[in-house]
């Protein structure tokens, strides 16, 4: 190449380890951390790497694909659902990876990243980076390392030696495979030794796979599978798709609201009463606060707003979005609120400020799902919820499932 790689990393400094392990590639590196505005992405890069928080404070002002250089554009992430997925794919992200990506895998995502020829994004083996249980034609078990996965094939780091020609069959595992249980079997087209260890990498060519397993494979290459490593967010990947984890028991519930009006152009002030389906629940919900992990109760949903137990890291009028969950593991559903009161031991409410209109069946159909309670202070309360970024105004809060 005439000119070394261009690559931009903004952070908040949790991404430390990608830019100590990009020291390595000779690359000219930019760092941006804190408060990021669009004029900042000014100049030609070849590849950016963002946290999901700086991510999507672009999102609805730029459009990645417009960018000087078309640059490949990496958000990272420490807890993964579909809506979020769905939100990076319109705003032009092309991977999804999460923080504790092993080395190797980073490794291979950083060298297609930067690669320079015609087949920069859609020629990618998807770095996987996860042990497997593999088995050879004649029976004998033996662990390895699954390096990547394309529809026609894969390579592994083994151990043990395999000859060309030789039948290997891969069990995929759960978390990688959607829960579902996924064999790939094939036979070994080449074998070579792998820099700096004793290991071998081995590429496996795929025989003909059963429609199944065709079909889960090519789900997980399109980024429509949970607990992928390094996720391609492929153009197909819709808001169809982020609903096809809803329960039939979610689809059935029938809306109890209108269809709703038109957004004002500022949220109103939290109402004192009103007329919407407010619900009980009383689960813990998980939180990730800076490093550390944060531990809540909901108490009620509406279709309006929720209250939680008293959240005092929570001032009165931070922005946030929270993923509120449904039952039978079904992905969360993603609203902008506001903190609008913290009523102590009363507990803290949220009012829902923005919602995708795809969003609003999937909230109502928790809310209806749920036992009917009397208000109490005429505000609604909530459901298992997630809170997953804040926009601060205050201090920085994301939730995990």
């Amino acid at each position: 190449m005439a000119s070394r790689p261009r690559v931009l990393v903004i952070d908040d400094g949790e991404l430390s380890r990608i830019r100590g392990f990009l020291d390595g590639f000779g690359i000219d590196l930019r760092h941006l951390r804190g408060n990021v505005i669009h004029e900042d992405l000014d100049g030609s890069f070849d590849l950016v790497i963002a946290s999901v928080k700086q991510t999507l404070t672009f999102e609805g002002s730029v459009d990645f694909a417009t960018l000087p250089g078309k640059p490949v554009w990496i958000a990272v992430h420490a807890q993964d659902f579909l809506p979020l997925r769905v939100r990076l794919q319109r705003m032009g992200v092309h991977y999804l990876v999460q923080s504790s990506v092993g080395s190797e895998a980073l490794r291979l995502l950083l060298v297609h990243s930067l690669y320079q020829g015609p087949e920069r994004r859609d020629g990618m083996r998807l770095p996987v980076g996860m042990p497997v249980a593999c088995r050879s034609e004649m029976g004998n078990g033996f662990s390895a390392d699954l390096l990547d996965l394309t529809r026609g094939s894969c390579r592994l780091l083994a151990d043990c030696e395999l000859e060309l020609g030789s039948g290997v069959r891969i069990d995929l595992p759960a978390r990688l495979a959607g829960g579902e249980k996924l064999e790939l079997s094939g036979e070994v087209s080449r074998v070579e030794p792998h820099p700096g260890t004793p290991r071998t990498r081995v590429t496996i060519t795929f025989r003909e796979l059963a429609v199944e397993s065709t079909e889960l494979l090519e789900a997980i290459l399109q980024g429509k599978i949970i607990g992928t490593v390094v996720t391609r967010l492929g153009e197909d990947l819709s808001e169809e798709t982020a609903s096809t984890t809803i329960s039939a028991s979610e689809r059935e519930q029938p809306s109890s609201e209108p269809e709703p009006e038109p957004a004002a152009e500022a949220p109103p002030e939290y109402p004192h009463k009103r007329s919407n389906l407010r619900t009980l629940y009383s689960r813990q919900v998980t939180a990730l606060l800076g490093g550390s992990q944060l531990v809540i109760l909901g108490r009620d949903l509406s279709i309006a707003g929720m209250r939680a137990e008293q959240v005092p890291e929570l001032a009165v009028g931070t922005e946030l979005e929270l993923a509120i969950y449904g039952g039978s593991g079904a992905e969360p559903v993603l609203v902008k609120a506001v903190v609008a009161r913290d009523d102590g031991e009363l507990g803290t409410i949220f009012h829902f400020t923005e919602m995708p209109e795809w969003e609003r069946p999937r909230l109502e159909a928790i809310v209806n799902a749920g036992s009917e309670i009397q208000s109490l202070s005429g505000d609604a309360v909530g459901d298992r919820v997630v809170v997953t970024r804040v926009r601060e105004r205050v201090t920085s809060l994301s939730r995990r499932r």
